[in-house]
């Protein structure tokens, strides 16, 4: 127990007065006179003891009545955290959770605007000269400073549902800044959400522990939502009449055991419909399906993944979108000739674009145009070739290197050690075989069956000479195809955003039979098709404040806008190349999912993307239990849990600041005393005066 006028506990000392009093006064005696010795009779006789008692009683009364009524002057309270209380004037930061799952109900109506009475009240809790902060999942700027709880009070009015949603440790970190920077004395922090698992893991989690935090959590009528959490190809590249693979995973929330069966699911490209499919599901898990379909022809592609599910519907539509090339532009440039095998495998090929140039005369302009470059035999890679090779490459292209049988070896290791690529050492004429195959690689994964794989004699290229590798442990490379001396004879590097192969050998029948084996056009063949860089499939809203864009926006001085007509958006984001690459900064423009088309004076130039967080879709979420375990449980001693049931939240946030406050308490407990002192007196005042009376 507290107090918080301490000082008036000296009044304690007037406790003696009534001890004194009954001391002094109930040891004097009265003389009554009686006309008749007869009345005598009805004098009620008493023991000594029974006197006592009373008297005892009676001075009992007096002294709690008046200890309490001092205690009531002190103004007592309770408080487990009283020893870290600060005096002076706060600084309030109260988070309100405003991302889609607070659209759920409970039996108060809308978790939305239970939230918003809840910071009314924590704000009604504090005196109207203290500072408030206002946060919400848009992490707006005018947010970020305090204000009085007037312009807090006013603000509150307009907050709305947001698409975005933000972790505890980035909205701990997000009201750190704006409280460790105030002024006030006494600074606490509160968090105003339904507290999802998925946005509020607290394991290993490191918040601020110069303020006190506070979670007043909301639950919501228990319901089962399914959504589509993500979605990928299984072939990264596009091009016309291919079968493309759609992989989709969908998960359910809810309460165990439910099932849900026959769920029709829809794929729509650019508005007309391509596949269909439909999966069952029990709650909590999740299922992947394939929709299968075929593209016929080139272009950008806007899809849009469809299932319906009641009543959660805000994440039944996700979207993805896609170019298809209409071609790819390969680049050889060659040393001394031209290599028949590579003409004979691109030449009648409407899809591979072969373009054959000579070392000497090399348009390196052209590069920005091209998709697959072959560096066929060169005699030795000059600094001016090897730079723009390597920027090239670092702006996402793909490159094959084919050496000779007499390269100039400090030209090629320069040239590798540049991208920190393993590089070659001496040549090797001994005869030997590929023996492994990477078959993990996007190269050979989808090419050999199973179970010929399992045979040991397998018929694999034999090389008659190549270059062994260099022995830098620092440099790294993939194995394709190795040797059995335990050399590469085909491995690859990723550099930058793009990916570069080399060959330890000619492509040309006089150093291996690679040339013409079975292996040689799917290697070089999946080369070339892989080497289209694709953008995202999609992005999240909230989460990508800058959007990387592969193709070359930005060659000329002009605005970009981020247009979806249908939904009546457009907007001008602001754009920077960085080393060729075109970067859009969005600042949460984007509020709703959907496909989005990047124009340039009327002229799509690409298109963007967009869904929800996944996260808020999941509706498993902690209550007032579980979040006291897991801040037990993680040893998060400045955060506490308020449970909102029963008594008002402004009440609890008082008792939580000043303790529970006892002075009232003390004031009726004295009133009782000197009631009971009152009845002890009128039973028995009669016999008071009789039992002290001397009789003459």
């Amino acid at each position: 127990m507290y107090f918080a006028n301490s000082s008036v506990l000296w009044a304690l000392l007037a406790l003696s007065i009534p001890i004194i009093i009954h001391l002094f006064n109930f040891r004097r005696f009265k003389k009554v006179y009686f006309s008749n010795v007869a009345l005598l009779r009805e004098i009620k006789i008493d023991t000594q003891s029974t006197n006592r008692l009373k008297h005892l009683l009676v001075l009992a009364c007096r002294l709690l009545a008046l200890l309490f009524l001092i205690a009531a002057f002190a103004q007592p309270f309770l408080s487990s955290t009283a020893s870290n209380k600060k005096l002076g004037s706060s600084a309030v930061s109260i988070f309100v959770d405003n991302s889609y799952s607070m659209n759920a109900e409970n039996k108060n109506g809308a978790l939305l605007e239970n939230a918003k009475k809840a910071a009314r009240e924590i704000a009604r809790a504090y005196k109207p000269s203290d500072k408030f902060q206002l946060l919400t999942n848009d992490f707006e700027g005018r947010h970020q400073r305090l204000f009085s709880r007037e312009e807090f009070l006013e603000m509150l009015d307009n907050v709305q549902i947001t698409p975005i949603s933000k972790s505890f440790y980035q909205i701990n970190s997000r009201q750190a800044d704006v409280l460790n920077s105030s002024s006030q004395n006494s600074r606490k922090a509160y968090v105003v959400s339904d507290f999802q698992k998925t946005m509020y893991n607290l394991k290993n989690i490191k918040v601020d522990t110069t303020f006190s935090t506070i979670f007043v959590p909301f639950s919501a009528n228990e319901i089962s939502n399914i959504y589509i959490d993500s979605a990928w190809f299984d072939v990264p590249n596009h091009q016309i009449n291919q079968t493309e693979i759609l992989n989709v995973r969908i998960k359910s929330s809810g309460s165990e055991g439910q099932k849900f069966d026959n769920i029709p699911v829809k794929l729509f490209v650019n508005n007309e419909q391509k596949a269909l499919a439909s999966f069952s599901i029990e709650t909590p898990s999740s299922v992947t399906i394939q929709l299968n379909y075929t593209n016929k022809l080139s272009g950008i592609k806007q899809c849009r993944i469809e299932l319906q599910d009641h009543p959660i519907t805000f994440d039944d539509n996700f979207y993805i979108t896609y170019n298809v090339n209409e071609s790819i532009n390969i680049n050889c440039i060659n040393g001394n000739s031209e290599n028949n095998y590579l003409n004979l495998l691109f030449k009648n090929d409407e899809y591979c674009k072969l373009v054959n140039s000579a070392s000497n005369s090399i348009d390196y302009s052209s590069l920005g145009n091209t998709n697959f470059l072959i560096l066929n035999e060169l005699k030795s890679i000059s600094s001016g070739l090897s730079q723009e090779v390597e920027k090239y490459l670092m702006n996402g292209g793909s490159v094959l290197v084919i050496p000779s049988n007499n390269i100039e070896l400090d030209s090629y290791n320069n040239f590798f050690k540049n991208i920190y690529t393993v590089g070659f050492s001496n040549w090797d004429t001994a005869k030997t075989k590929v023996e492994r195959i990477n078959i993990q690689h996007v190269l050979y994964n989808d090419i050999f069956e199973k179970e010929k794989l399992k045979q040991n004699n397998i018929d694999l290229p034999i090389v008659f000479g190549h270059y062994n590798s260099s022995a830098q442990s620092r440099l790294k490379a993939e194995p394709l195809l190795q040797l059995q001396n335990g050399n590469n004879f085909l491995y690859s590097s990723k550099v930058g955003k793009g990916k570069i192969y080399v060959s330890t050998a000619p492509f040309n029948s006089e150093y291996s039979n690679f040339v013409k084996h079975a292996l040689f056009v799917p290697s070089v063949y999946k080369m070339a098709i892989t080497s289209v860089l694709q953008n995202e499939l999609y992005y999240c809203i909230g989460e990508n404040e800058v959007v990387k864009v592969n193709s070359k926006l930005g060659v000329k001085e002009e605005l970009f806008h981020i247009v979806n007509i249908a939904r009546k958006v457009d907007f001008i984001p602001s754009s920077k190349i960085v080393e060729g690459q075109t970067n859009l900064m969005l600042y949460n423009q984007i509020k709703e999912a959907n496909n989005y088309e990047i124009k340039s004076e009327n002229e799509v130039l690409g298109t963007l993307a967009f869904n929800y967080n996944s996260n808020e879709s999941n509706l498993s979420c902690y209550d007032f239990d579980n979040l006291e375990n897991e801040i037990s449980k993680n040893d998060l001693s400045s955060i506490s849990v308020i449970n909102n049931k029963g008594k008002s939240l402004t009440q609890t946030v008082k008792e939580e600041n000043t303790g529970k406050a006892l002075w009232k308490i003390c004031l009726w407990l004295s009133l009782l005393f000197i009631l009971l002192e009152v009845l002890l007196l009128s039973s028995f005042i009669k016999n008071f005066f009789n039992k002290n009376a001397k009789v003459v």
